[in-house]
């Protein structure tokens, strides 16, 4: 199925576990990428992008340069697809000014400069979509507070893009992923060696999602098929969020 055909999509994040597969699964359905990240180069094995643009979110000036020169390339935008995100501050006693504001820069501010960036090249079809990638953290405290308010901002974010500018034929929507096994665990399993185990305990499912998930839940929202879904946050997560399963387990 080629949803994608002739789509023109930036993708930041592009070289995260999750962002390769995003990558992955639109080049596979025909977009042309236009792939951002924090490496000065960088590629996504398997994907052929038509350009890459080396810029840190959180730094404005580098990120309209890279909108720019990533327009340029691909002859405008259709898709955005804002993937860009890491996490400092297990909690709040680990969670100083400067962590909060770090968080917030990257996953908050980053996902509005780039967005800003790429609004008037949007802006200019017919038809064009925002998704954001946020996290389960945005609806639920799971820890990480800081990483969890900049992506509730996220979400905020995304309702007032999808009623502001669905008049101009713009749709903005966020998926929110659960735990998600990539490297970005590999510092956490070296320090507690069976910390899948456990996380993976809190699921219904007792298993931790893939990046190829998210990646569909992306691809959905992106398409034209979603048409007539605007300001929506798709929850991927197993249904980690939609109730306490071990909890209910001790009263059975």
């Amino acid at each position: 199925m080629q949803r994608f055909e002739g789509k023109r999509v930036i993708l930041t994040g592009a070289l995260g576990g999750i962002g390769q597969a995003i990558a992955d699964r639109l080049s596979a359905e025909g977009a042309r990428l236009g792939l951002m990240d924090r490496a000065e180069t960088g590629c996504v094995p398997g994907v052929k992008s038509v350009a890459y643009a080396g810029a840190d979110v959180a730094d404005e000036a580098a990120v309209a340069d890279a909108v720019a020169s990533l327009a340029d390339a691909l002859g405008g935008i259709d898709i955005l697809v804002n993937c860009a995100g890491a996490v400092k501050g297990e909690d709040l006693d680990h969670t100083d000014p400067a962590t909060w504001r770090w968080n917030v820069d990257l996953n908050l501010n980053g996902t509005y400069n780039v967005t800003h960036a790429a609004l008037p090249h949007l802006l200019a079809n017919a038809r064009s979509a925002i998704v954001n990638v946020s996290s389960v953290n945005a609806v639920m405290a799971v820890g990480v507070p800081a990483y969890s308010a900049a992506k509730a901002g996220m979400m905020a974010l995304t309702r007032s893009l999808a009623t502001e500018y669905a008049a101009k034929g713009l749709r903005a929507n966020a998926v929110l992923p659960g735990t998600i096994r990539t490297s970005a665990w590999d510092e956490r399993a070296e320090r507690t060696p069976d910390v899948f185990e456990k996380v993976a305990g809190w699921y219904p499912g007792g298993a931790l999602g893939r990046p190829e998930d998210v990646a569909a839940a992306v691809a959905f929202l992106a398409a034209d098929e979603a048409a007539f879904v605007n300001g929506a946050g798709l929850v991927v997560d197993g249904g980690l969020s939609a109730g306490h399963h071990r909890m209910v387990a001790d009263f059975i």
